[in-house]
């Protein structure tokens, strides 16, 4: 068997044969895509499974919540109980109090820019949650009332991904807003330019969710995506895009080191959520738009973000075989995810014209 391994998101390369390269080619399009042609024998494809760096899905019966990537035990606070889970056997529940909290540690970074938490060139945070933040804050007149669902507060190299209405609060948001209201905020420090947080308006219109809306007593999917290679920073709920800005291609994130990582809250207890809080992944990517909503979609199927019951049944697989390709057989990938687009007709000549 011949075998090509697809690599997507390691520094974009194409396509890398292996072994039989007179039998099989690999052609990258300006489409951002790469055929592979099997001239001879057959061919089997791969791509590295694209997984979490870290993953909770609080299904535990009792006990720390277990980080799924590494097995390391989260601290729980007097303000987080266990609840039936949105996906899978349980979910946690925050009663907006100081104790409401789910501290996942720093990720071993000892200094700024350090750790697991240095992600650098891309960026994924997803949860899956039951929101009910009162949404009180300057627009109602009323003491802000910030509602995080993950923070990690390194100083100005902070991440995080709130429920938030203090019109940034002296800091830059994209877009500028000349009005007070709820929004749903990302932030990130991005090098030389600094820390910005992508907000979407949580008032119905344009497509947009209002707060009443998120308020349903139901599940919804929030995701936060950046990445390097494009510049993009995005915003999604329930698997639709709905914000989003472009940074200078190949910014870095500029993240990491010894505060620790939080779900629910921040680190000193001043932001506490309200609401139930399920399926937490931070990935060292970005997302694509199609990855969000197959996510929210198996979610809403009663699964996790990767449609298995459990994520131990994938974690230790980094490898997924994506297709098996016959002589006179070709197909199409994505360059991204490394996953099948559709077949095409087998190319002799672009073979021959190569040799």
């Amino acid at each position: 068997v011949l075998g090509v391994l697809l690599a997507p998101g390691e520094a974009k390369r194409p396509l890398v044969p292996r072994g039989g390269i007179r039998h099989s080619i690999n052609i990258e399009l300006p489409t951002g895509a790469h055929e592979v042609h099997c001239l001879d024998g057959e061919v089997e494809t791969q791509t590295r499974a694209r997984l979490p760096i870290f993953y909770w899905g609080f299904d535990e019966a009792s006990g720390p919540p277990r980080e799924g990537a590494t097995g390391q035990r989260a601290r729980m606070g007097g303000g987080v109980k266990r609840v039936e889970g949105l996906v899978g056997g349980g979910a946690v529940a925050f009663d907006n109090t100081a104790e409401a909290v789910v501290n996942v540690g720093n990720g071993g970074g000892t200094q700024y820019g350090a750790g697991e938490f240095g992600v650098g060139s891309g960026l994924t945070i997803e949860v899956l949650t039951i929101i009910r933040w009162t949404g009180d804050g300057l627009s109602n007149g009323k003491d802000k009332d910030y509602d995080e669902l993950f923070r990690k507060e390194d100083g100005p190299k902070r991440m995080l991904l709130s429920f938030q209405n203090d019109e940034g609060a002296h800091q830059r948001t994209i877009p500028k807003m000349d009005d007070f209201g709820p929004t749903l905020s990302f932030g990130l420090h991005l090098a030389g330019d600094g820390y910005s947080e992508l907000e979407v308006r949580l008032d119905g219109q344009d497509d947009r969710p209002s707060l009443e809306n998120l308020r349903d007593e139901k599940p919804h999917h929030i995701v936060a995506t950046y990445d390097s290679w494009t510049g993009q920073k995005a915003l999604y709920i329930d698997g639709v895009q709905l914000q989003s800005a472009t940074f200078k291609e190949g910014t870095l994130i500029e993240s990491g080191g010894p505060t620790d990582a939080t779900i629910g809250n921040m680190a000193n207890g001043g932001e506490p959520y309200s609401g139930v809080i399920d399926e937490v992944a931070i990935y060292d990517f970005a997302l694509t738009p199609k990855e969000v909503a197959q996510h929210w979609q198996n979610a809403q199927q009663g699964v996790n973000y990767f449609g298995t019951r459990t994520f131990d049944e994938i974690r230790g697989k980094p490898w997924n075989v994506t297709a098996r390709l016959a002589s006179g057989q070709a197909m199409r990938f994505d360059n991204t995810t490394g996953l099948p687009l559709g077949a095409v007709p087998v190319s002799y000549e672009r073979f021959r014209a190569r040799n």
